[in-house]
């Protein structure tokens, strides 16, 4: 890893037809570029800046550089930690001024064990780890945390006279004093948790267990560390949920979002085995809403995607294309404003360059936010869709979604070549003057521009930061020196 070094760029502003964008301070830094990147906003006190890389020391080793950067990009503290190089940061939390991290190493199954190390940082850079190894534990689902506290389950195999069953066991890990404890909430023999969610007070295990060729599921909640209650889920006949979010409108509106799969009796192909349908239904103590699926025009915004098509050209083996093929989408934001709820997603496809297994994906494509209104009852009352091309090598966000004060939503992006927003009235009527943007069906990787991520940090204030466009000839000219570094540009913006 090269030595970071950073330079100081004047400060410009850019205006928007509801406002303005104000860009208080910007930088430039110089990273490996091996080094994975991520970032984590820690509101007021600005954000801390992760690197992944190669430990300098041994190759057997890795290494996390965690920088904290205040709100005026002034360089507070550099911690590291060196772990083993199978090890995976499988989770960061911020709890007020202080990270905390879990690593993982995924062991070998047939051990059943699964070794763990906890780490925090504090607000002054003061880190603490321990390690842990997790005997008849493996399949590790989670995490997530709440006041200090983080939660997981893992799958055991019972012995006796249940030989043979798996069961999944939560696991509370207390940040302040190091530790990990397991804890049983009650889930029955042969049971497997799905999904863990919180939402600020509470923790949520959605699980269920096949016992007799009985099929049954449940929501699975805890409060202080200890059961508070458990909603059975009714669901069709032959019907099974998949991929469950938390949609969080307000701190007393809880609503589960899945995606259900049923069986469709008789079928012969099985690509045609099964109905398929998102639904979105409101939780509460004593009871779940009624899981009914929303209309079919509204999921096939989530399940359509665009085709892209990608080109390698440059690259000395030839121009060929391959598209992509997945589609994914993810919560951006959540709102409730006169007894309505309003959720954001942003859609994306990867693709991965690099011959190393255990990296993420390489690049993020992103084709279009999706904003939903709904009632109570889980019925969408309208939806609009955004278009556009927003590409970056880095997993965090790309939009950044707001309820502003006279009750729009805006939504701040790098849509094309600058920093703009797209604000909607909450009937969603898009305000101002909207020309489509520009989409394109088919990328050059060796020649591809990456837009900005930005990162919400505080008031009004965001981060914008990504890496510095480079040409396939640059690279090459860069490489030819023996040169390792990319630049990674870090804007402090206001928006009005």
């Amino acid at each position: 890893m090269k030595k970071i070094k950073a330079f100081l760029v004047l400060f410009t502003f850019c205006s928007l037809s509801f406002g303005q964008i104000s860009i208080l301070k910007e930088e430039q830094l110089l990273v490996d570029e091996d080094a994975d990147l991520t970032l984590y906003s820690i509101g007021n006190k600005g954000f801390v800046l992760i690197q992944e890389f190669e430990s300098e020391k041994s190759t057997r080793d890795k290494t996390w550089r965690f920088t904290h950067y205040g709100t005026d990009l002034s360089q507070e503290w550099i911690k590291d930690i060196t772990l083993e190089k199978s090890c995976r940061l499988s989770a960061v939390n911020v709890n007020h001024e202080t990270l905390d991290l879990v690593y993982s190493i995924k062991n070998n199954s047939s051990l059943n064990t699964q070794d763990l190390t906890i780490a925090t940082i504090s607000s002054d850079g003061e880190v603490k780890t321990k390690d842990f190894v997790l005997k008849n534990a493996s399949g590790i689902v989670g995490y997530a945390f709440i006041n200090g506290f983080g939660y997981f389950s893992a799958t055991k195999v019972n012995s006796g006279f249940s030989s043979g069953y798996e069961q999944d066991i939560a696991y509370i890990i207390d940040f302040e004093s190091l530790s990990i404890t397991k804890k049983d909430f009650g889930f029955p023999i042969s049971s497997e948790i799905n999904n863990l969610f919180s939402d600020g007070k509470t923790i949520y295990f959605y699980a269920n267990w096949s016992q007799s060729n009985i099929q049954k599921d449940s929501i699975i909640s805890v409060e202080n560390g200890e059961l508070a209650y458990k909603i059975p889920v009714k669901l069709p006949k032959e019907t099974t949920i998949d991929n469950m979010q938390l949609i969080k409108a307000d701190s007393t509106h809880d609503f589960f979002m899945g995606e259900t799969k049923q069986w469709i009796s008789g079928a012969r192909i099985l690509s045609e085995s099964y109905n398929y349908g998102f639904f979105i239904t409101k939780i509460e103590k004593d009871s779940i809403y009624p899981i009914q699926n929303v209309e079919k025009k509204y999921t096939e915004e989530l399940e359509n995607k665009r085709d892209i098509r990608i080109l390698h050209g440059g690259g000395g083996g030839g121009n060929f294309s391959k598209k992509l093929m997945n589609n994914k989408y993810k919560i951006n934001k959540c709102f409730r404003v006169n007894d309505r709820n309003y959720v954001v997603f942003d859609k994306y496809q990867t693709k991965r360059t690099s011959v190393k297994k255990d990296r993420d994906p390489d690049i993020f494509f992103y084709t279009n936010t999706i904003i939903w209104c709904f009632n109570d009852d889980g019925v969408i009352e309208w939806s609009r869709n955004i278009e556009y091309d927003i590409i970056t090598p880095l997993a965090n966000p790309v939009t950044s979604a707001r309820l502003n004060t006279n009750n729009t939503i805006s939504i701040f992006g790098q849509f094309e070549d600058e920093i703009a927003a797209i604000t909607i009235a909450l009937d969603g009527t898009i305000l101002g003057d909207l020309n489509p943007f520009k989409i394109k069906d088919e990328f050059d990787l060796d020649d591809y521009m990456a837009n900005n991520n930005i990162t919400y940090l505080c008031d009004n204030k965001y981060v914008v930061w990504g890496l510095e466009h480079e040409s396939y000839e640059q690279t090459q000219k860069r490489l030819k020196k023996k040169d390792y570094n990319i630049k990674l540009n870090f804007k402090i913006v206001e928006i009005k």
